[in-house]
């Protein structure tokens, strides 16, 4: 309850629906659901309410890895086996229920016919903005304007692939240590540090992505006094960016002069992405800091 009101409560995601008018608060409360089912053992509501929240917004499905993660690392051989199959029938039943979800807005209603048009679509979406940061306060932003190309080299290779490694690392070494050390709490910890790296490394990133982030820190709120102070300063952050801009959108529609519609606030984007990369090394410093299990056992004996 005390998560949910963290939640429900949160200015900087209440302002992201009521004056933004975006539904990013349906794709993360429904990836937090499919993450209480996996904490619950019920895999397959898991993975349908993780294609749910995908079908709104795809980001979350960077998730799907330590998903099925959870599944392969149960120590019991006889409860690994049972997770497996959940997790197998839990990826059929959520392609179904994505199918059935998505058909009405398809002419071509074949399974091939919607997947592929609904997996172009996405495709062309995670690439209308080839910039290093469409006004997200994350790392690029302390390199200079918003909307620098991210196609530029770096050492003959692309940002744009060097921020995709840089994440898959991130990710990776995240989904590393939970196998080591299970869990409830360290699944939730790994969620959100996918989640806020996701926001802070990879590029053409939009300032309402941090939402998502925001949603998994304010479930560990309850739980631990830092998370609380994290998701504060993530509430902040994403408030004030949201803020900058919806000021970007109006400067760029009456263009006043001498304001520069690139970075017109460079103080406050450069102290908050400080602010958002400090509390990313703060929540990993803790999460690899994790004791290891000494005792084999299921997810829910974790810490």
């Amino acid at each position: 309850m005390l998560a949910a009101a963290v939640y429900d409560l949160n200015p900087a995601i209440i302002y992201d629906s009521s004056l933004w008018g975006q539904n990013d608060s349906i794709t993360s409360v429904s990836a937090m659901v499919a993450v209480w089912c996996v904490l619950c053992g019920r895999r397959v509501m898991a993975w349908i309410a993780l294609e749910f929240a995908v079908l709104n917004k795809p980001p979350v499905l960077v998730l799907a890895p330590l998903f099925a993660l959870e599944a392969w690392v149960v120590a019991d051989a006889r409860e690994r086996r049972r997770a497996l199959i959940g997790t197998g029938l839990g990826l059929i039943a959520a392609l179904v229920c994505g199918y059935l979800i998505a058909l009405p807005f398809y002419t071509d209603r074949s399974v091939a016919g919607v997947y592929s048009r609904m997996i172009g679509w996405y495709t062309t979406g995670s690439s209308l903005y080839p910039f290093t940061s469409a006004n997200a306060f994350n790392v690029y932003a302390l390199g200079g304007d918003f909307f620098g190309p991210d196609t530029r080299p770096f050492f003959f290779v692309p940002l744009k692939y060097w921020a995709d490694g840089a994440f898959i690392a991130i990710a990776a070494l995240v989904c590393a240590r939970y196998a080591a050390v299970r869990g409830r709490r360290t699944f939730v910890e790994a969620g959100f540090l996918i989640m806020l790296a996701f926001f802070l490394v990879l590029t053409e990133m939009h300032e309402r992505y941090l939402v998502y982030g925001l949603a998994f820190v304010c479930a560990l709120a309850p739980l631990d006094r830092r998370y609380l102070w994290a998701a504060i300063g993530l509430t902040l952050t994403l408030w004030l960016n949201l803020e900058y801009s919806l000021g970007y959108m109006w400067i760029e529609s009456d263009r006043p002069e001498g304001i520069d519609p690139n970075e017109f606030a460079p103080v406050l984007v450069h102290l908050c992405a400080l602010a958002n990369i400090a509390i990313f090394g703060f929540a990993a410093q803790t999460y690899f800091r994790t004791p290891l299990r000494t005792v084999p056992g299921r997810l829910h004996d974790g810490p």
